[in-house]
């Protein structure tokens, strides 16, 4: 069943909560003018278009960004990757990954405080997220081979919070920079819309509202 394409209001009325793969969330702290390969450059200007948006919901409290855990592993390794490839240098890495570090840290001294400014709220794997993995395997194993078991977490992360914290599945948004992941989500109707920043469908103008 082919999937409505949907808008996101910059500044909803209701809390959105994000859900964001590895690569998405790497490419908020890497500068375009620092990246060497074309291509990238083109996705980090495109995801940081989207991460404006997204920043300026957080500080107004419309909007909570979730990260499976397995994701904050691969992003440092996606990250270091960038750097292994030379498609950035060692001092831009440096300060990228220092910059993600200090965002997914939560110092014990704020995590005391009574009203505590979480950035990024991670999601543990657990067996209902594995087991729920299987549910897209015969779409995706017709249609797009090459998305890993991995890749298929947060299409289960997604639909684990409508089904066990009764999230309304309008608002929550996954967003991801895996093409086929993506287009292979639109054949699946009971999971949230899933978005693709650097899809010129998806940019962020086009998106937003």
């Amino acid at each position: 069943m082919a999937r409505i394409k949907i808008s996101i209001d910059k500044l909803p009325a209701q809390k959105l909560f994000y859900l964001v793969d590895s690569c998405f969330l790497i490419n908020k702290y890497i500068p375009p003018d620092k990246m060497n390969d074309p291509y990238e450059k083109i996705l980090l200007e495109k995801s940081q278009e989207w991460w404006a948006i997204i920043d300026r919901q957080l500080s107004h409290g419309k909007a909570i960004v979730y990260i499976l855990n397995v994701s904050i592993a691969e992003a440092f390794k996606s990250l270091f990757k960038q750097y292994i490839k030379k498609r950035i240098n060692y001092a831009t890495y440096d300060k990228a990954r220092r910059a993600l570090q200090i965002d997914l840290t939560l110092k014990p001294k704020d995590a005391r405080k009574q009203k505590r400014h979480i950035k990024f709220h991670d999601i543990e794997i657990n067996r209902d997220l594995i087991i729920g993995i299987d549910r897209f395997f015969e779409s995706f194993l017709k249609n797009y081979p090459g998305v890993s078991t991995f890749d298929l977490l947060i299409l289960s992360a997604a639909r684990y919070l409508v089904d066990f914290y009764g999230f309304s599945q309008e608002r929550i948004i996954p967003v991801t920079l895996d093409n086929d992941l993506w287009k292979g989500s639109k054949k699946i109707s009971d999971v949230p819309y899933v978005f693709n920043p650097a899809h010129k469908s998806n940019y962020a103008d086009k998106v937003f509202k």
